[in-house]
């Protein structure tokens, strides 16, 4: 009597067990939803990295290859030839470091490893536990309308 209770509850256990995990587990459905919105704005990083770089590249071959460019970027930083003057005009010319604009690379959700097991295991327990008595209880039940009739 107790093997035909049992073998139900625990497939009600490991049922529930399962599902839980397949939709909030570590590797769930959920899981996998939130693992691809954050490829997908680490691709979106990559691009702009990717272009930010191929611009500081340019730059730098133009201070490689270029004197005018090298001249430009000196003047900016306040360097001058020899036998130049520096005239001040007052009229807000501030020489400064050369800034690209870097962008602030953007990140979705944490991703929290936060181990959701015991929880399942506790549902599932409680669960096959639930299944169990409410078989046993039937099939006690069913026994005694057997001795009555």
């Amino acid at each position: 009597m107790l093997g035909k209770c049992l073998v139900p509850a625990l497939f009600v256990g490991l049922y529930v067990y399962l599902s839980l995990n397949l939709f909030w587990g570590d590797q769930g459905i959920y899981a996998l939803r939130t693992l691809q919105d954050e490829r997908k704005i680490l691709e979106d990083n990559m691009e702009i990295l990717t272009r930010e770089n191929r611009d500081v590249q340019i730059h730098l071959d133009q201070l490689k290859n270029d004197r005018y460019s090298i001249s430009l970027l000196a003047r900016k930083l306040g360097y001058i030839r020899e036998g130049e003057k520096i005239i001040y005009t007052g009229l807000g010319f501030r020489s400064g470091s050369i800034s690209y604009g870097l962008p602030v690379i953007r990140t979705g959700k944490s991703l929290e490893n936060r181990d959701r097991t015991g929880f399942f295991r506790i549902i599932a327990l409680t669960a096959g536990g639930s299944a169990f008595f409410l078989l046993l209880i039937w099939s006690w039940g069913e026994k005694g309308i057997r001795r009555r009739i």
